[in-house]
């Protein structure tokens, strides 16, 4: 095992650059411990090993700038300090996301309320119970098909639930669609209780 570095050696390996700081990252990534107490934080508050790894590799960065432009103030140990930024800026990212994640609902949404076509009632009224009887009139592997394609499952995630291959599923949703277009023009006033 690599030595341990106290906070001085930190601090002066960063300030100094060169192969003493590239031994004391090599510390920090591999010995220290805290890429792995990074990774299970950000597990533990709804990311993945990936989105972990990512913000110890930014937090690394960061605190090699702070130390550097004398932003650091020795009031915690240099591992503390590195702690508290990876968890900056995991909520930071996070909380964007948690926004952005929003913000395309909020535009969905307004999709769906302005949608006129069979397919868009189909998404926006796939739940509703008169849909459900329409869906049994087109039969249940239809009904399967198109539900799980208003529900944004690929046709080959489809295909693999029904048996079929990516390309046949295309085909049958297509076929299934026909059938509930026709269910709808010849019954015009199924429309209305969509609207």
């Amino acid at each position: 095992m690599k030595k341990a570095y106290t906070d001085n050696e930190i601090l002066n390996c960063i300030s100094n650059g060169g192969k003493p700081l590239n031994d004391c990252m090599y510390y920090l990534y591999h010995y220290s411990g805290m890429k792995e107490k990074v990774i299970n934080f950000v597990l533990a508050n709804g990311g993945n090993r990936q989105d972990g790894e990512d913000i110890f590799q930014d937090s690394i960065s960061n605190m090699i700038l702070n130390i550097r432009n004398g932003r650091f103030k020795s009031n915690s140990s240099i591992l503390t300090y590195l702690l508290a930024i990876c968890k900056n800026l995991w909520f930071n990212k996070y909380n964007r996301e948690i926004k952005l994640n929003e913000i395309k609902q909020k535009l969905i949404d307004k999709q769906v309320k302005n949608m006129n076509s069979p397919e868009e009632m189909l998404f926006k009224n796939y739940n509703s119970l008169l849909m459900n009887k329409l869906l049994k009139k087109i039969g249940n592997t239809c009904k399967k098909v198109l539900g799980l394609w208003a529900l944004n499952y690929s046709f080959k995630e489809i295909g693999k639930k029904i048996g079929k291959s990516e390309g046949a599923t295309r085909k049958h949703k297509f076929e299934c669609m026909k059938r509930l277009i026709t269910l709808f023009k010849n019954n015009p006033e199924i429309i209305k209780e969509f609207q």
